[in-house]
């Protein structure tokens, strides 16, 4: 009796899987695993999984991207205050100071910020001689990623230098220095130290800028332009498209005007399952319930990512963070992320490095409530072969703090930083209400703020790990 009901249970098997066989149409093993899987599987969790994933990476990936796209929308708008066309230096004719928002901006040098486009054509540079002065000229790709340096460090000749993308094939006039970039968009940063409160040296240092001249090689080259009518771009963290499925289409616009370099085809390859990459059309409209529910997850878990990156990718020496791998990110796409949305554009290491505090040393929050002490005993102050900083920023807006002194910043080219006359050591005071003596004072905002310790050419012993400054103690 048993042997007939296992043998009426082994046809109804054979029966039921050649049924599923003819209806499901498979036709090899592939097809099998997939039918396996969707009969043992939810597949509304697996396609909300699935969308949380490809929006998590694909925020990372993108938000420079996207950010660096919206800058220089702005950048070129006739509208903007900082306006300049494509392929043109706009001048800084001030330091820094509160309102200066394109990113978490330095107040020792004067900028002159270009948007090149090497899609038609290289960009040439003319470089003028700058004597005795420390200046860089830091080339980006549309990744964020440091290709080339022109400056002090560099002994750069003067001369003419050519941007070109990397895949182009033509002559350039003799004597031009040839400088490849991955993508088609060319972001140039260049600094030049400006002496603390020497009117002259300023005027000198805008003539030596100002003579930064750019040209594209191609006359018949056609740039784009914005119409005055047209709104100005928001590249600010306050944009709500950096946290709604907007984003993605603002991705796909960036991905079709710099699509990914080769190492990243692969990866940017994962998100088309969404309609996400170049020359696609991205429409939350055609997403179900748990793809949405997947993709507002997966962009909120992205942007939670950019907070832990600040605070615990580096390394800790003393109270402060330490990242030696700034400026090129291909193996550390989160931190491009974090870099794009708390500064855009960060120096590589051999340039200046960035080291940042946003605790005290017991690990609290700096608070502008509190009184803090970074104390430098006699030889210890940052090992540098060209100048430091700390400069003070506001959290959440990462912006430059109004005080009464107009200080931003404090460091070895302050004329105001006074050592101990007892024992050479330097002490400077952060708090928000003016202490007694003021010279070493640098001023903090009412809430919560973080610092930047700037170290412009550092020494090998910093690049070697083996400098510790003091940390920030609450008084």
């Amino acid at each position: 009796m048993f042997k007939k009901i296992l043998l009426g249970v082994f046809s109804l098997l054979i029966i039921g899987t050649v049924y599923i066989l003819y209806k499901k149409d498979i036709r090899n093993t592939q097809d099998l695993k997939r039918t396996i899987f969707e009969a043992t599987h939810d597949r509304e969790s697996v396609a909300e999984n699935e969308a949380f994933t490809i929006a998590y990476n694909s925020f990372l990936y993108g938000l420079v991207r996207v950010k660096g796209m919206l800058l220089e929308r702005r950048a070129i708008h006739p509208s903007y205050y900082d306006y300049a066309p494509i392929n043109k230096f706009h001048i800084s004719k001030e330091l820094a100071k509160p309102g200066f928002t394109d990113f978490t901006p330095n107040c020792d040098t004067y900028y002159g910020l270009a948007w090149l486009d090497v899609s038609q054509g290289p960009i040439l540079l003319n470089l003028t001689d700058v004597p005795d002065k420390y200046y860089t000229i830091q080339a980006t790709d549309a990744g964020l990623n440091t290709f080339n340096y022109i400056g002090s460090r560099m002994e750069s000749a003067p001369g003419q230098y050519a941007y070109c993308h990397q895949e182009w094939q033509g002559e350039l006039p003799e004597g031009v220095s040839r400088v490849n970039s991955p993508t088609n968009q060319v972001f140039l940063q260049a600094r030049y130290l400006v002496n603390p409160g020497d009117q002259e040296d300023e005027t000198r240092v805008q003539a030596q800028m100002k003579s930064l001249n750019l040209t594209p090689l191609n006359p018949a080259a056609n740039y784009t332009t914005i119409s005055q009518g047209e709104p100005i771009a928001n590249p600010l963290n306050t944009n709500p498209d950096f946290l709604n499925l907007n984003f993605y289409s603002l991705l796909n616009e960036a991905l079709t005007k710099n699509p990914p370099v080769e190492k990243e085809i692969e990866h940017v390859g994962t998100f088309s399952k969404l309609n996400i990459g170049a020359e696609k059309t991205f429409d939350p409209g055609k997403l179900n319930a748990a793809q949405k529910k997947g993709m507002q997850a997966g962009q909120m878990a992205g942007f939670r990512k950019l907070f832990d990156v600040l605070r615990f990718d580096g390394e800790e020496k003393g109270g402060f963070n330490f990242k030696f791998n700034l400026g090129e990110y291909s193996k550390n796409i989160p931190l491009s992320a974090a870099v794009a949305y708390f500064g855009y554009g960060a120096n590589t290491a051999e340039e200046a490095l960035y080291v940042t505090a946003i605790v005290d040393a017991d690990g609290n929050e700096l608070n502008g409530a509190n009184k803090y002490q970074i104390h430098f005993e006699k030889g210890q102050l940052p090992p540098v072969d060209a100048f430091w900083s700390i400069t003070m920023y506001n959290r959440p807006d990462n912006q430059l703090i109004e005080n009464p002194l107009n200080r931003y910043n404090i460091g070895g080219l302050s004329p105001s930083l006074i050592p101990n006359p007892e024992n050479g050591s330097v002490s400077i005071l952060i708090q928000n209400r003016a202490p007694d003596d003021e010279s070493n004072w640098l001023p903090a905002p009412k809430g919560n703020f973080w610092i930047i310790l700037r170290m412009y050419n550092p020494k090998q012993e910093v690049l070697d790990g083996n400098y510790l400054p003091p940390e920030v103690v609450k008084l």
